[in-house]
């Protein structure tokens, strides 16, 4: 059976594969060690977070964290998601784009700044109870396997 996340078994913990997720802290750590390709903020299926995609051995992955899950209804600020870009060719990577790689310091200040900007929000906000419902439906399975569920 094929798995998209054994391409980063040497680089993620049994855990973070098994829950596709890593720790708010984690996230420096790959970001030390690996190549930054881009850093913005965006939307997924999911709602709007902050989405740092890094180079690792020939590879794409893809993290998305800190902002606000709509079907959880929830603000989201001690983890990040993450995913295999199984759409990238390494082939098309040109060595220019490697000049144009974010800088670390860049992408750090912005994770400290929206993670400041998230916890603000999330200070008085409460979680419905459907929302409720799905974390903890989505803490078993996934987010997609509970969205087609619900």
């Amino acid at each position: 059976m094929y798995d998209p996340n054994d391409n980063f078994k040497d680089i993620l913990t049994y855990n973070e594969i098994l829950f596709d997720q890593v720790k708010y802290n984690r996230i420096f750590d790959l970001i030390n060690k690996h190549e930054i390709v881009d850093a913005k903020i965006d939307y997924n299926s999911y709602g709007e977070f902050l989405f740092i995609t890094l180079f690792i051995n020939d590879k794409i992955l893809v993290l998305y964290g800190l902002g606000f899950h709509v079907s959880r209804d929830a603000y989201i600020s001690d983890n990040w998601f993450f995913y295999n870009d199984c759409n990238f060719n390494p082939d098309d990577i040109k060595e220019t784009d490697f000049e144009n790689l974010i800088k670390k310091s860049k992408v750090k200040k912005m994770i400290t700044e929206r993670k400041t900007r998230i916890e603000i929000l999330n200070a008085d906000y409460v979680q419905s109870e459907q929302g409720m419902q799905f974390e903890n439906l989505a803490d078993i399975f996934d987010d997609d396997a509970v969205s087609v569920m619900i």
